[in-house]
């Protein structure tokens, strides 16, 4: 989906995820132009693990408790629980080698929204 923040990043992410509240993920990705290149990545390793046709959010959330501190997360929607935890199992190590790279900017999470 077309959006009026479009820049070549933010239609590579777009294609990619679905992503709530595109003027906030864009100045995301405008800041910090080195997550593209890690959430196609992370893109990749989430269909590795919960399956080719999960869907994948993108929203910048702001924390309630620490005024100030926002994180770009890739929200996983899945109901099923068990699946969830094998997901991030299959998951885990990939993240931990990309964590340091994320820098606290990027979480991947399940959303039961």
């Amino acid at each position: 989906m077309a959006t009026q923040h479009q820049t070549p990043e933010m239609a590579q992410v777009e294609r990619l995820y679905a992503v709530r509240g595109p003027a906030a993920v864009a100045a995301w990705l405008e800041a910090l132009p080195y997550l593209v290149s890690l959430l196609c990545e992370a893109r990749d390793q989430i269909d590795a693990a919960f399956g080719p046709h999960t869907r994948v959010a993108l929203e910048v959330i702001e924390d309630a408790e620490v005024e100030g501190w926002n994180q770009l997360c890739a929200l996983v929607d899945l109901d099923d629980e068990a699946r969830a935890i094998e997901g991030f199992r299959r998951l885990e190590q990939w993240w931990i080698e990309a964590m340091p790279i994320a820098a606290d900017k990027l979480a991947i999470l399940i959303d039961h929204r």
